[in-house]
Formats: structure tokens, C-alpha cells, sequence
């Protein structure tokens, strides 16, 4: 136990009565010292830092009782489990929550929150990681409510809203990503105004119009902060209906974006620049890989015919 700029007091495993990681706690300082710390003993826990823990449903009986083992390796005793419902079987993981636990000499008492998967299968493995991280995978009903209300609106509320916006969809757009990814946040556009000057846009989904200061689903976002990528799979910060569907810039289909607008010369000076909220429809999806194979194969054309060529992403072939 310590905490930055003060001297750390050390509680020997006997006396911790109760204390986890992390826990905020009133200390009873013992006349002892051992390995040149401060010995104490907790009193009593003010404040707990965690009692939600994921871990693998073992020892289950007949009568229905159970112990989680807990993956989180500071999580010093199993949780005894009174009454584990019946697709909770062993080795399944598991997240479960202490409800109880007044002995340092008992387990603690606890109940299943949720069933996760059978041990050793992958889906089960990622997702018991996500939530022992503190990562939700599941939004809140009102937040998926509020999502479905929205996805269900969106051509109305588009309708009415390209009126107030600028108009890009006609102007030659695509996204670049990656080429499993499920939603496109950003995209390019690019129009030859005149033979010495470009116009170059960069849209990113409106997100903030679709959302309302105090909605579920920004509640949720803030407590999640951000979209957490794993290995496999995605972890959004919105709703699939606002993140894979009305907030992304899929091609073939009308979006809300905000918008910087560059008006370049010949020779790579930005001589306008524009913030506007704007209406698009993308192009193309292309993936990285995608996108490179097009540079390189528009060098190629021009080192063979210098003038000529066109790449299939020319805006002149929209």
C-alpha cells in the first residue's frame, strides 16, 4: 500500500480482512517494521476498487453451488458461489460479482453476472479479456432503443437535412481502410477545379448530429471513451446501428459529414480552406493494399505514355 510522495505501509496477507488490490482502505499502523517498511493492519474498507472479476466456474455440485477462479492474478481467493444457473457448468467462464464477504477466513460470497463461454474457445477468451479489462461489450437497452429510433429516421432526417448543407455527392469521393474493417469514418474527395487548382475534401461522419448531449447513447460513449480494437474483433464506442450503419461512410449511400475543403495549386499550396457541414455519397471503398495497387498503376501508365493515363479512381471517370 502506497501512494505517490508518501511512504508506503505493508500489510502482511493476514492482515489484509478482507482488502483487494486496489481498495481504499483505513490502516492500523503496527509498532513493526519488516523490510524497512511500516507494518499495518486494515480496519476497514472504505471504498472498493473492484468487485466484478471474471474467471472459471469450478467445483459445481448437485445442489447447485459453485466456485469462480478468477483470472485477474491479484485476486488472492476463488468466490463462492451459492446459486449458478444451469448453462453455468464447469469450466465455463464466467463474470461474477461479490455480494458478500464480512470473513477474511471464508471466501467471499458471490453471484453470476453473466455466462461468457466454455473455456479454451476463442470467442469466450477474447470477450472474458475485454470485460476483466473493464471493457462492456453489450450496450444498455435504452442506448440500443435509442440507436434503433435513429436507424429507423435516418432517411427522413437526411431528407430534410441536405437543404442546410453543402452538396458534395456528385463530387468524386472514396474511403480508405483496412480491409476487414466493418465501418468508414472518414473519406476524401477530390474535383479539378482548373488546370493549376484542385479542390481536395476531407469528411468525417457527423456523428455529434445523430447524438444528443444527454442521450444513452452518449452516456454510454463517455463511459467507454473510445472504439477498443482487438485482435479479432472491435469493441464500438456507439451502437452497431450508428457505427456500422447511419456514421458510416459505406459506398452508395447519402451521409452526414463535417467537412474541410483545400483548394491546392499545381505546386502543392493550399490557397482556400473551408470548414463546412456537408452532405456526400461515397465512390469507392478501397482498402490500403487497394489504394496503392491504383498508385502504382497510374505511375506505370504515365511512365509508358506520359499525359494519357487514367486510373480507375480518376474523378473524370465517375
Amino acid at each position: 500500500m502506497d501512494r505517490e510522495g508518501e511512504e508506503s505501509i505493508y500489510i502482511p496477507f493476514q492482515f489484509l480482512n478482507t482488502a483487494l488490490n486496489g481498495d481504499e482502505v483505513e490502516v492500523f499502523l503496527l509498532p513493526i517494521v519488516s523490510r524497512e517498511k511500516i507494518q499495518g493492519e486494515v480496519l476497514r474498507i472504505v471504498k472498493r476498487k473492484k468487485i466484478d472479476f471474471v474467471g472459471t466456474i469450478a467445483k459445481k455440485k448437485k445442489d447447485n453451488f459453485a466456485f469462480l477462479v478468477p483470472d485477474n492474478p491479484k485476486m488472492y481467493t476463488d468466490i463462492f458461489l451459492p446459486r449458478v444457473p444451469p448453462k453455468a457448468r464447469n469450466n465455463s467462464k464466467a463474470l461474477a460479482r461479490i455480494t458478500r464477504w464480512e470473513d477474511p477466513k471464508k471466501n467471499p460470497e458471490g453471484k453470476i453476472l453473466k455466462v461468457i463461454g466454455e473455456k479454451g474457445n476463442i470467442d469466450a477468451e477474447m470477450e472474458s479479456i475485454a470485460i476483466e479489462k473493464g471493457f462492456r461489450i453489450e450496450f444498455p437497452e435504452e442506448a440500443e432503443r435509442e440507436a434503433g429510433r435513429i436507424k429507423k429516421e435516418s432517411r427522413q432526417v437526411i431528407k430534410k437535412e441536405e437543404k442546410k448543407r453543402k452538396d458534395f455527392r456528385n463530387v468524386f469521393t472514396f474511403t480508405i481502410d483496412p480491409e476487414d474493417a466493418k465501418d468508414f469514418d472518414d473519406a476524401i474527395s477530390f474535383r479539378k477545379i482548373d488546370n493549376n487548382l484542385f479542390e481536395i475534401g476531407v469528411h468525417i461522419a457527423d456523428v455529434s448530429f445523430w447524438v444528443g448531449d444527454k442521450s444513452p447513447i452518449t452516456e454510454e460513449a463517455v463511459k467507454r471513451g473510445y472504439s477498443l480494437y482487438l485482435v479479432d474483433r472491435t469493441i464500438p464506442m456507439l451502437p452497431e446501428a450508428l457505427s456500422n450503419d447511419i456514421c458510416s461512410l459505406n459506398p452508395g449511400e447519402d451521409k452526414l459529414t463535417f467537412s474541410v475543403i483545400f483548394h491546392i495549386n499545381g505546386e502543392g499550396k493550399i490557397e482556400k480552406t473551408r470548414f463546412l457541414k456537408t452532405i456526400i455519397n461515397s465512390d469507392r471503398k478501397l482498402s490500403y493494399g487497394k489504394a496503392q495497387e491504383e498508385i502504382n498503376a497510374g505511375r506505370s501508365r504515365e511512365r509508358a505514355a506520359p499525359g494519357t493515363s487514367r486510373s480507375p479512381c480518376d474523378p473524370t471517370t465517375r
